[in-house]
């Protein structure tokens, strides 16, 4: 007897857990999401004042991510002469101006985000992105969002180029 009550509050137990493994809970969605925006930001700027060149962050809504896209080529740093095989190090090592960046990098966000694009696309041509200059500044129009309950609103600090993540609910 006293092995069927363990076993039934083990079921138990098991049935009201079980439907909640693998999905975060509403604030923990919000504080990665924050985490992957200051760290997508933070690399965008570093590239564009480390190249020279123009960056943009660009929100990919479909695949819930962000893209780092290089859109000017550097002139900061003159490309390595083909016939020069010492050009671009510095004893032997690469020069971090030239960099190891090719293409594209993605922030994948967490699920369970939803964007609401309507300001964006009556205000701006293209997908929403966030322009990253080599003088440091950041240029871009707010993005709203919402996880479960919540709208947010992500924006860019100009001067600092750093996200801010603002509570629209009363």
């Amino acid at each position: 007897m006293e092995i069927l009550v363990v076993l039934a509050i083990l079921a138990l137990i098991t049935g009201l857990v079980l439907p909640h493994i693998g999905k975060l809970p509403e604030g923990l969605r919000v504080d990665t999401c924050i985490g992957v925006f200051e760290n997508a930001f933070r690399d965008s700027a570093l590239r564009a004042r480390a190249t020279g060149a123009t960056v943009k962050l660009v929100l990919n809504a479909e695949n819930n991510e962000f893209r780092l896209q290089e859109i000017k080529p550097s002139t900061a740093v003159p490309p390595p002469a083909a016939d020069d095989a010492s050009a671009g190090t510095v004893d032997g090592e690469t020069s971090p101006a030239e960099g190891h960046y090719n293409g594209e990098k993605v922030y994948p966000l967490p699920n369970g985000i939803e964007w609401n694009l309507d300001q964006w696309n009556a205000a701006a041509d293209g997908p929403p992105a966030f322009t990253f200059y080599p003088n440091g500044e950041c240029s871009g129009l707010p993005i709203e969002f919402s996880t479960g309950n919540r709208k947010l609103r992500l924006a860019a600090e100009h001067l600092t180029a750093m996200p801010h993540v603002t509570d629209l609910n009363p």
